[in-house]
């Protein structure tokens, strides 16, 4: 379910143009400031293309092993 789902279209547009972007809670300590950071509303508040990239938070999501063992 959307975090913006509503009971008409023009209630879930409104959320999706004012409502704060929910936590990415399911994406884990290491991508969740990231996302988060690239979700931000304004874009002059994103981080450019390039400081994602080389972001640390990114690089140590890459070098942890996603399963145990």
């Amino acid at each position: 379910m959307s975090p913006f789902d509503r009971d008409t279209a023009a209630a879930a547009i409104a959320a999706v143009l004012t409502d704060a972007v929910p936590a990415p809670d399911r994406a884990g300590p290491l991508l969740s400031d990231l996302l988060t950071a690239l979700l931000a509303r304004s874009p002059a508040e994103r981080p450019p293309a390039e400081a994602a990239h080389a972001a640390p938070l990114l690089a140590n999501l890459i070098d942890t092993p996603r399963w145990p063992g």
